[in-house]
């Protein structure tokens, strides 16, 4: 069964307001609208992190990496910096 993305935000939401219960308030989320801004942010950054894996898994020709080309891509060009073993280049073009 797949989730929806309003059901995901939903737990993320419960899931911060467990944790604030529990442990400690987190400051500039008490207003409705930056609470729901950073509950997409979270969302967005686990889409992120999920697309960034499965790239992982694929190898990509020189054009993906090279910024002079058309079909150049920053993702595609992180994961062959990270393959070369160029951390610092594949942080940069994440950044």
């Amino acid at each position: 069964m797949e989730c929806s993305w309003q059901m995901i935000l939903t737990d993320i939401g419960d899931k911060l307001r467990r944790f604030e219960e529990q442990y400690i308030r987190l400051p500039g989320i008490d207003d409705p609208e930056s609470r729901n801004n950073f509950e997409r942010q979270l969302y967005d950054s686990a889409l992120r992190v999920d697309h960034m894996m499965a790239l992982s898994q694929r190898t990509f020709d020189d054009t993906r990496s090279n910024p002079s080309s058309d079909f150049f891509n920053p993702y595609k060009a992180a994961v062959s910096s990270k393959d070369n073993e160029e951390s610092d280049e594949a942080f940069w073009l994440i950044f």
